[in-house]
């Protein structure tokens, strides 16, 4: 609708609060739905999420969904809503996504395609496997890992707005141009503040969730031997310049994302 990043399902609208949060993947997307899908539940009655609608959509009982018509007004106007959404250093959301798509399926799967998720080995596996055989990098051939190196050169040769939502510039998947944002919050130091914003307009109980953000994360792989090296922290800087200026984050590589040698 706005622009390829356009997701319902990434996008909560909460016409009852005049509240918008845009989703980003690799920026606790999974931990904000099961805290909603538990809150909904507790506070709002609601058991499904959407209201009974798009009965074919077995998502839609675990995210709300809204009529067409509510998302068509926003191609317009949403001046009488507050829009939020969270955002994370570059060079973290950069390589946790390439291990969650690439490396942690290769090496728990022993190289096996299979292993991958579906979505990726239909299209992105194939694309990147493919650039690598046509540029002489590795990662081409069946069952071997296509290394950082390898991502970060295919991610920069694809054009800002029309790469994968998990490693385009956060810009574009939250879709920056279309949303007049009330607040952008930023992972590593405003998380709680983020979260308690969002619940709370919700209506679910300041006990209730405190108690939800003092539980574990699920954490990502963190293999000490990979990271970034001169090179890729130098395509990083070039490939996300727009959410490093726009979101105020340093262009020094932190320390603990650097490769090991």
């Amino acid at each position: 609708m706005f622009n390829r990043h356009f997701d319902p399902f990434n996008l909560l609208i909460d016409p009852e609060t005049k509240t918008i949060f845009v989703l980003n993947p690799k920026v606790m997307t999974t931990f904000v739905r099961t805290v909603l899908r538990a809150g909904f539940a507790e506070f709002r009655g609601g058991v499904d999420m959407s209201n009974n609608r798009y009965r074919l959509l077995s998502q839609a009982r675990n995210f709300p969904l809204h009529p067409l018509s509510t998302y068509a007004r926003l191609c317009f106007t949403q001046d009488d809503y507050d829009v939020f959404s969270m955002v994370r250093n570059p060079f973290s959301r950069t390589i946790s996504a390439w291990k969650n798509k690439f490396y942690d399926p290769h090496v728990q799967g022993g190289g096996k395609a299979a292993a991958y998720p579906l979505s990726m080995r239909k299209g992105e596996l194939r694309s990147f496997r493919r650039f690598a055989r046509a540029h002489g990098l590795e990662g081409a051939e069946e069952g071997t890992l296509v290394p950082f190196s390898t991502f970060m050169a295919r991610i920069e040769a694809q054009k800002e707005g029309r790469r994968n939502h998990h490693w385009d510039t956060q810009s574009s998947v939250i879709q920056g141009h279309h949303f007049a944002f009330t607040r952008i919050f930023r992972m590593e130091d405003e998380r709680k503040a983020c979260l308690l914003t969002l619940f709370s307009r919700l209506g679910f109980d300041h006990d209730w969730i405190q108690s939800r953000l003092a539980r574990p994360e699920n954490k990502s792989s963190s293999p000490s031997h990979i990271g970034y090296d001169a090179a890729t922290a130098a395509q990083a800087r070039k490939i996300f310049a727009p959410d490093f200026d726009a979101f105020g984050y340093s262009l020094e590589l932190p320390p603990k994302l650097a490769q090991s040698t």
